[in-house]
């Protein structure tokens, strides 16, 4: 069966503020997800990006006091800058390549960008897979895998712009982590994941009715009828729940982090059953 991991993107209320400053630091959930049985996890680029290179050590060793692993770093670069913006975005992918080897991730999940892909001009279209490729290189160098979702506003934002993008980059250490592009519409997404099956090395789950975070039994998206597709085409990479139902608050102090668990912890079981 293929490895259930949990991304700590939904622990955190503050995930899409401007600042994007983590309300509870990554040493205060550790514990809290070891106790409610989440050993494998997606880790969210702010809950590390945010310690400096220095915490590296500290971290590692929590991970390994609490019996966890991090099995993806997910990083969300703007591969079409120029300038100094580029090198800040260079350095925040090295950093990323770091984070990787301190925990022992095999992978680092990347937004293909920043911007749609027909919003690109054709040089920042280029720009942006010269970036990808010089980065996916750097990882490869490094044992990690880089994974592209695919995503609204992004290079990969339609099947058709996500295996362009892959032809383009042109590096076997490209792969994907399929998302729904719609995730309303279950027999899209089967054609979607078919078409992109080669390249796909990375699932992320989400319950959503009505355009608003669900059970993963009460989603719009036919789950079950998806992953048991998906799990026929001998799919074996990992499988990360991203989002849950009640993972949003109107204030970070009113997120209630026991109920987020439980939720996590209900459509975990019912990932277990499905795949």
């Amino acid at each position: 069966m293929p490895t259930l991991l949990l991304n700590t993107i939904a622990l955190e209320p503050n995930r899409w503020t401007s600042t994007k400053q983590p309300h509870r630091p990554l040493e205060v959930l550790l514990p809290r997800l070891a106790e409610a049985g989440f050993n494998d996890l997606e880790i969210w680029q702010h809950h590390v990006s945010t310690l400096g290179p220095a915490a590296r050590p500290r971290i590692a060793e929590a991970f390994q006091r609490h019996g966890l692993q991090a099995h993806v770093i997910g990083w969300y670069p703007a591969f079409h800058t120029q300038g100094n913006d580029a090198a800040a975005q260079r350095s925040s992918l090295d950093e990323a390549i770091q984070w990787a080897r301190a925990l022992g991730a095999g992978f680092i999940k990347v937004f293909p960008g920043a911007v749609a892909y027909d919003h690109l001009s054709q040089a920042d279209r280029e720009r942006s897979i010269d970036a990808l490729r010089r980065f996916t290189d750097r990882a490869a160098d490094a044992g990690l895998v880089v994974t592209a979702e695919t995503h609204e506003n992004t290079l990969a934002d339609s099947v058709e712009h996500a295996l362009d993008m892959l032809a383009r980059v042109g590096h076997p250490a490209l792969q994907l982590c399929f998302q729904p592009l719609d995730l309303a519409d279950t027999e899209q997404a089967i054609e979607d994941f078919d078409r992109l099956a080669p390249h796909v090395a990375h699932l992320h789950i989400q319950g959503r009715r009505n355009d608003a975070f669900a059970p993963l039994r009460q989603s719009d998206l036919n789950w079950p009828h998806l992953l048991q597709h998906i799990s026929a085409t001998g799919f074996t990479g990992p499988v990360c729940l991203e989002f849950v139902a009640g993972c949003v608050s109107e204030t970070p102090e009113t997120l209630d982090l026991n109920t987020v668990l439980q939720q996590a912890r209900d459509d975990w079981e019912v990932l277990e059953r499905w795949l």
